[in-house]
């Protein structure tokens, strides 16, 4: 896959959230290949207002988490924040290349 991941749509209210995950890289990618945790705010016709975002670079890894976290707040850009969509995207894989995800989750901090 040169670009895409997996994603799960969630249920958002006002408050604080963080996302955590787990990817493993069992060779070095030969480009310069990255892997993000995205949290994006949608409204309720599903459109993107903002997102909550990390990177790392893909080098080769056993286990290691990814985290992101930041604010939800009831509306942005004047547009009422209906849901989010988490995301684990990685980028610039070649069809040769491996990289394993697992335990990825979101969870509202109080």
């Amino acid at each position: 896959m040169k670009r895409g991941g997996p994603t799960q749509h969630v249920d958002v209210t006002p408050g604080r959230y963080a996302a955590v995950g787990f990817v493993r890289v069992p060779r070095a990618p030969k480009g310069n290949a990255t892997i993000s945790l995205n949290i994006t705010l949608r409204d309720e016709k599903g459109e993107n207002l903002s997102t909550l975002s990390t990177t790392v670079p893909a080098a080769t890894c056993d286990w290691t988490r990814i985290a992101v976290a930041g604010n939800v707040p009831a509306r942005v850009k004047n547009k009422l924040v209906k849901n989010a969509l988490l995301l684990v995207l990685v980028d610039g894989f070649q069809p040769d290349e491996e990289v394993h995800i697992d335990d990825v989750a979101m969870f509202r901090i109080k």
